[in-house]
C-alpha cells in the first residue's frame, strides 16, 4: 500500500499543478452563499493526524448549519477515525488504487455528481487531486487553501490563504469561517466512539492502575522516518520513569513491531508491549485512562489529544508551531531548524536519515519534563 500511495503523490505532483492550472482558466471566483439547506461535501484522502485535527471545524460547520447535509470523502484506512463523529451524515470512500484509474476515477466522479454537492470544503494543503475532483463533479462552491505553486487555488471560488504561523487546527478553521462559522475552540473534538463496554474492560484489564501508568508511541510511518527518536532514548526514559513508580505500556500499529522490539533490547526492565494489540476504540480508551502520554510526531498522538490527558509531544522535521498536541495541558519538544525540515504544503519533506533533527533531545530532557508535567497534573 505504500508504494501505491508514493506512486500516486508522484503523479499528484508532476501532473497535478498543470491540470490544474488548465482548469482554472475557466474558473469564477465568487462569495459562497449563506444558505441553510447546504449539501456539504469535505475532502480529506489521507493522514490520520489531519483529519482529527479538522474535527473541531466540523463541530463549528454543524453548528452553523444544524439542518445541512454535511459528507466526509475520504480513503477506507481513514474511515474508523470518522465512523463515529455525530456531526457527519455519511462517509464516501475514495478507494487507492481502485479510483485513482481512469475508469475508476470517472465512474468516481459520475456518482459524485448524482449527489448534487453544492458546497465543497478542500481540507487538503498538497494533492492537487482533491482539487480536480470537486471541479469535474460539478460543485458550483469550492473552498479550500491557496498555497503557492500548486495551482489548486485557480480552481476554487473562494480561496484561503494558508498560514504557515497558524498551528493546523486553526488553518483548518479558516476554511470553515468561509462558509459562515466560527472557528475553534481550543480543544479537539473528542471523537465520540460508542464507548464498547467489551472495550472499557479489556483495557481495565490491562491497566489494573491507569493513574500509575504512562503510555509511550514510538513509531511513525514509514514514509516519516525522520520523525523517530533513538531506541536507547526511549528505553532509558522508560526505565527511569519505572523506577520512579509508574508503568510504562508501548503502543502502536503491527507493523512497528520492530520498533518496539529495538527499544525493549537495550531497557534494563520490563514493559508492556501493546503494539498490534489494541483496535482504534481500544487504543484511544487507552489514552483516555492512563497519566500522561508520550508520542512523536504521528496520527495517535492527534488521536490521544481528543483525551483530556496530557500528552509529551517529540519534534524533529516538523515544528509543533503547527502540529503540536493541540491543547492547554499538552507540551512539546522541538530542537529543529526554522523554517522546519518538512514543509508539506510546499511538497518539501525532510530528506536527512532517520532521526537526524531528533539527536539534540536528549533522554534526560523528556525524563525531566515527564515528571513535572506529572506533578502539575498530581
Amino acid at each position: 500500500m505504500n508504494r501505491m500511495i508514493n506512486l500516486f503523490k508522484y503523479i499528484d505532483t508532476i501532473f497535478g499543478t498543470p491540470v490544474c492550472y488548465f482548469f482554472g482558466l475557466f474558473n469564477k471566483k465568487k462569495e459562497v452563499p449563506k444558505s441553510e439547506t447546504h449539501n456539504i461535501l469535505i475532502i480529506k484522502l489521507m493522514a490520520m493526524g489531519d483529519i482529527i485535527v479538522f474535527l473541531p471545524s466540523i463541530r463549528a460547520l454543524r453548528k452553523r448549519y444544524p439542518h445541512a447535509k454535511i459528507t466526509f470523502l475520504t480513503t477506507p484506512a481513514m474511515v474508523p477515525v470518522l465512523r463515529h463523529i455525530p456531526d457527519l451524515d455519511e462517509i464516501i470512500e475514495f478507494g487507492i488504487p481502485r479510483d485513482v484509474t481512469p475508469w475508476g476515477f470517472w465512474h468516481f466522479i459520475q456518482k459524485l455528481r448524482k449527489l448534487k454537492f453544492n458546497v465543497a470544503i478542500d481540507v487538503e494543503q498538497y494533492y492537487r487531486l482533491t482539487g480536480l475532483i470537486m471541479w469535474l463533479a460539478h460543485i458550483p462552491n469550492r473552498i479550500g487553501f491557496d498555497v503557492s505553486g500548486q495551482g489548486r487555488n485557480t480552481m476554487l471560488t473562494v480561496s484561503v490563504k494558508y498560514n504557515d504561523t497558524l498551528h493546523e487546527v486553526k488553518n483548518f478553521g479558516k476554511l470553515v469561517e468561509a462558509l459562515g462559522a466560527e472557528g475553534p475552540t481550543e480543544t479537539i473534538s473528542p471523537i465520540f466512539n460508542p464507548h464498547p463496554e467489551e472495550d472499557i474492560q479489556q483495557i481495565k484489564s490491562i491497566l489494573p492502575e491507569p493513574a500509575k501508568t504512562i503510555a509511550i508511541h514510538p513509531g511513525t510511518s514509514a514514509t516519516a522516518k525522520s520523525r523517530r527518536w533513538a531506541p536507547e532514548n526511549f528505553a532509558k526514559v522508560a526505565d527511569v520513569l519505572a523506577n520512579e513508580g509508574y508503568r510504562i505500556v508501548f503502543t502502536g500499529a503491527k507493523e512497528e513491531e520492530p520498533i518496539i522490539k529495538n527499544i525493549l533490547s537495550y531497557a534494563e526492565q520490563n514493559h508492556t508491549n501493546l503494539v498490534g494489540k489494541t483496535s482504534l476504540n481500544q487504543l484511544l480508551e487507552l489514552f483516555r485512562q492512563v497519566r500522561l502520554i508520550i508520542s512523536l510526531d504521528t496520527g495517535p498522538l492527534h488521536l490521544a489529544a481528543t483525551t483530556d490527558t496530557p500528552i509529551l509531544g517529540l519534534y524533529g522535521a516538523n515544528t509543533p508551531i503547527k502540529w503540536g498536541p493541540f491543547g492547554s495541558q499538552n507540551r512539546a519538544i522541538y530542537h529543529g531548524p526554522f523554517p522546519p525540515c518538512t514543509q508539506q504544503q510546499y511538497g518539501r519533506v525532510c530528506k536527512h536519515p532517520e532521526g537526524y533533527h531528533m539527536g539534540d533531545i536528549t533522554a534526560q530532557e523528556v525524563i525531566d519534563i515527564t515528571l513535572e508535567m506529572l506533578k502539575e497534573n498530581s
